[in-house]
């Protein structure tokens, strides 16, 4: 297994977070900061997820089968585990998100390019 296989769900997890967080950390003042930035992380998961979907064995998609499948050790202590896999039927549904968020993202930052307008600062607000 290689690091691809091995992070791959994990980058799917993360990616969103840490952008989300930078998002909140740049001043609202920024629009087109927040924009590239939040533009940034969603191409870059969907990016990781195009990587699962050449990767993925689409003959034997159970989850035991899955190169994907993470299961480590987190908290020992209280025997808790980091446990995160991906099968046949939630690999579309994945995919399906990662699109969505980039198309919505690009609309969102092309939709209101010109903030001299009202009416187009209004449409995107609501």
């Amino acid at each position: 297994m290689n690091w691809f296989d091995s992070w791959a769900l994990t980058l799917t997890i993360l990616i969103p977070g840490v952008t989300a967080l930078v998002v909140m950390v740049i001043p609202r003042a920024e629009e087109e900061a927040i924009k590239w930035v939040a533009l940034l992380g969603s191409v870059a998961t969907f990016g990781v997820l195009v990587g699962i979907l050449f990767g993925f064995n689409y003959d034997h998609s159970s989850v035991l089968a899955n190169k994907f499948a993470v299961d480590k050790e987190w908290i020992p202590v209280i025997n808790s585990r980091y446990h995160v896999a991906i099968d046949g039927i939630s690999l579309p549904l994945l995919a399906l998100s990662a699109f969505i968020t980039v198309l919505c993202v690009v609309r969102r930052t092309s939709s209101c390019s010109s903030s001299s307008s009202r009416s187009c600062c209004s449409r995107c607000s609501s």
